[in-house]
């Protein structure tokens, strides 16, 4: 099961009315990168056959039957900062 802290399901809330993607789940993958291993990719998607879904403050959360063992166990957060 992935689950969302309070602050990052806020942040995704904000971010699917802003991009009029309500109704669509918080979609996570990973993909293969080269030498560093891998790296996650989000998004807005609807359900694919096969997907592995929960409820994380108030947000679908879905990831792909083939990413859903590695991400098992996970927790997403959301930090802002400014960086120069």
């Amino acid at each position: 099961m992935i689950s969302l802290t309070d602050k990052a399901a806020a942040e995704i809330r904000k971010m699917q009315e802003r991009m009029e993607a309500c109704g669509k789940g918080f979609r996570i993958d990973i993909v293969p990168g080269g030498c560093q291993g891998y790296s996650y990719e989000f998004g807005f998607d609807g359900e694919r056959e096969g997907d592995i879904k929960s409820l994380s403050g108030g947000v679908t959360v879905l990831a792909g039957s083939e990413a859903a063992g590695r991400l098992d166990g996970m927790t997403v957060d959301f930090v802002s900062y400014m960086s120069g």
